[in-house]
């Protein structure tokens, strides 16, 4: 501390004596003067703060006034609550007063420092009713440094349930019908307060029967609570068919509404002519009143043979009841094919339907000239009755030669069947070739027809020197070499050996006998004879040149066009690369006539054409 003095001396040495040092007792720089004393100038003067002397009663002495150093002027070092601020101090007000602006921290007070300021008075800025120090709101301590109350917006929640000042809630206003009421309760049903947007009604009691239910609905029909004076029931459901209407009135028989167990109908109405009876029993056929939705009649009774059916239907033909006087039957179908008419008459022949299982027929009239005789059977061919849409004629007998035939089919040249006394013969054929021409009248020489087997000729006359006999026999033909005539033909017929194309072969048969042609044949019979007549002839071959019939003629003019292949049922068709027609036998063809081109040179059968 002697850096402190030094300066302190040499300012005193260097300054006349004061009055101050009047009657000091003279001292050198030795421990002359007394405690609490200093040597200053050679007298014994008493120390003081600033001296820069540190005294017996200081801790420190600077020799300054500046309070903000590591000494004060009071010659101490610096605390808080000296009422010196420092500069590490927010403040110093030199007291231990902990609730005024600054406390004994040296701090300046605020709220949440733990210490409530009280030095203010209520309401000006910086006073607080408490100060806990932390940062919970949910105590009584707000961190405003308010005292929590009820309303201040801050739900306490640092009591039990059930505890005074307990708060559920603590929305901050006055508001009655919000969530929270104005004693920090929530708002319940049954709390006496309308919850606005919750509760249509709350009257704070459990009563069901008024006008706000227990659960803060207000009371209604079909909340399942009658309510006293105005509901005879509630069932709280929405089920017409028990004893409590969706109206809450007691279900009752004309209500409109079938109560189960209990009706078996209910319309609503008073009308005993429809499904439903006033007594809420269903109106049944036979009970004695008209239903007219589905009821014709009802007697009240089942007897089907009155006007009322025991359907409760006007009786009628077709019904299935037989009405007496009315009807002779009644089957109840639309059949006329059976036992009992639609007209509900029963059936007879001669009624114009035909009895299934009982007439064959039934055309309701007396002819017995058409398809239906009058015993109802069927009109048939012999049975004496001519039936004009069928037949020709029906003389009643199995006789075939007379004028009429056992199918019922006119006689006439040509069926087969000779009739007697009328025809001489009747082969049903088209052949005059044979026994009986196609007049009906036996084949005679010098009818013009040669008779196969029988004549080698025949022109119609029984004049000799004509080429043909009285006897129809042939009178020669002068022919060139290497043809031979074909005796027992119906017509003159010649083949040759000579060789020649189609058309070469038809010109041949011209020159050799004026008109005639190349052979045809007109069936199986008529191709197998002409071979059996021309033999085989191993020099010559079977390669001839031949005309055959077709469907519409005999192909001389123009030439054949079709071959009738009289092996099967078969129409063949040839043309060659000309588009030239033109045909010949061969022998391995059995009765099959082959096509050739019609270049091809081959012998040739010839036959006059008349």
């Amino acid at each position: 501390m002697l850096r402190f003095a030094t300066p302190m001396l040499l300012l005193l040495v260097g300054c006349p004596p004061t009055a101050a040092y009047h009657g000091a007792k003279p001292c050198d720089d030795g421990p002359a003067c007394a405690t609490n004393q200093q040597c200053r100038s050679g007298l014994c003067v008493d120390a003081s703060c600033g001296d820069g002397i540190i005294q017996l009663d200081e801790l420190c002495d600077d020799g300054n006034q500046d309070n903000e150093d590591e000494c004060t002027t009071r010659c101490q070092p610096p605390r808080c609550g000296d009422g010196l601020k420092k500069a590490d101090e927010d403040c110093d007000d030199g007291n231990e007063q902990n609730d005024d602006a600054c406390t004994t921290s040296c701090k300046i007070a605020r709220c949440g420092d733990g210490v409530a300021r009280v030095d203010l008075e209520a309401g000006i800025d910086g006073a607080e009713e408490c100060d806990d120090g932390n940062e919970t709101d949910g105590d009584d301590c707000l961190n405003n440094c308010r005292s929590a109350i009820c309303g201040d917006g801050v739900t306490r929640i640092d009591l039990e349930v059930g505890s005074p000042d307990h708060e559920e809630c603590d929305d901050g206003n006055t508001v009655m019908n919000d969530d929270c009421l104005t004693n920090c309760l929530l708002a319940r049903c049954g709390d006496g307060i309308v919850h606005e947007g919750v509760e249509l009604c709350d009257d704070g009691n459990e009563i069901e029967t008024d006008l706000c239910l227990n659960n803060c609905t207000s009371a209604g029909c079909g909340d399942g609570q009658v309510q006293e004076g105005i509901e005879p029931c509630d069932d709280g459901n929405q089920d017409n068919g028990d004893d409590c209407l969706n109206d809450c009135r007691r279900a009752t028989c004309g209500d409109g509404f079938v109560q189960r167990n209990v009706e078996a109908c209910d319309d609503g109405n008073e009308t005993q002519e429809d499904a439903c009876l006033n007594d809420c029993t269903r109106n049944v056929c036979g009970d004695g009143i008209v239903n007219g939705e589905v009821e014709a009649c009802d007697d009240g009774n089942d007897d089907g043979t009155d006007a009322c059916t025991p359907e409760c239907q006007i009786a009628v033909c077709g019904d299935g009841f037989v009405q007496v006087g009315q009807e002779a039957c009644d089957d109840g179908n639309r059949n006329d094919r059976d036992s009992c008419l639609s007209n509900c008459m029963l059936a007879r022949c001669g009624d114009g339907h035909t009895w299934q299982g009982r007439e064959a027929c039934d055309d309701g009239n007396q002819a017995q000239e058409d398809a239906c005789l009058n015993n109802c059977v069927a009109n048939r061919c012999g049975d004496g009755f001519r039936n004009p849409q069928a037949e020709a004629c029906d003389d009643g007998n199995q006789a075939d030669h007379d004028g009429c035939l056992n199918n019922c089919n006119l006689a006439r040249c040509g069926d087969g069947q000779q009739y007697v006394g009328v025809e001489q013969c009747d082969d049903g054929n088209q052949n005059q070739a044979d026994a009986c021409l196609n007049d009906c009248q036996e084949a005679r020489c010098g009818d013009g027809h040669v008779q196969a087997g029988v004549e080698a000729c025949d022109d119609g006359n029984r004049v000799d020197g004509d080429g043909c006999d009285r006897d129809c026999r042939s009178e020669g033909l002068d022919l060139p070499d290497r043809c031979v005539e074909i005796e027992g033909r119906n017509r003159l017929s010649f083949y040759c050996t000579e060789r020649f194309n189609w058309d070469g072969a038809r010109e041949r048969c011209d020159e050799i006998h004026a008109g005639a042609d190349l052979i045809s044949f007109e069936s199986n019979a008529d191709l197998d004879a002409i071979r059996q007549l021309i033999g085989r002839n191993d020099d010559w071959g079977w390669d001839f040149w031949t005309g055959l019939i077709d469907e519409n003629g005999v192909g001389r003019n123009p030439p054949p066009t079709w071959i009738n292949n009289w092996a099967g049922d078969d129409i063949l068709y040839y043309a060659d690369e000309n588009g030239r027609r033109c045909f010949r036998l061969r022998e391995n063809s059995g009765r099959v006539l082959h096509d050739k081109r019609c270049s091809e040179r081959f012998h040739i059968i010839c036959e006059d054409a008349q």
